[in-house]
């Protein structure tokens, strides 16, 4: 199954995970499952916190402290997610060999 950056209209986008993509990847690192997991959630979770950040800044300077609130509220537990997985993760890798 070939991953389609750009599929047309009414057409589904099959799932990388579902195509073997992220197998592939593991194998290709020689990174544990669990490792790999921890670093996409990191990831993740750091990427939605900087989203959320922008998106805080947008709704306050439309004026929507409401919006504006709930968005500062999404950074902090994103940011908050990213902390315990780095924290996961630095204990595994002290522990293992990537090897």
């Amino acid at each position: 199954m070939q991953y389609n950056q750009n599929p047309q209209p009414g057409q589904k986008q099959p799932n990388p995970a579902e195509a073997g993509f992220t197998d592939a990847r593991r194998t290709s690192t020689n990174t544990r499952d669990q490792h790999y997991d921890l670093i996409s959630i990191l990831y993740h979770a750091l990427e939605g916190a900087q989203t959320a950040a922008l998106y805080a800044e947008d709704a306050g300077r439309a004026g929507d402290q409401e919006l504006s609130q709930f968005f500062v509220q999404v950074q902090q537990n994103q940011v908050a997610c990213s902390e315990k997985a780095k924290q996961l993760l630095g204990r595994r890798l002290s522990s293992s060999s990537l090897h």
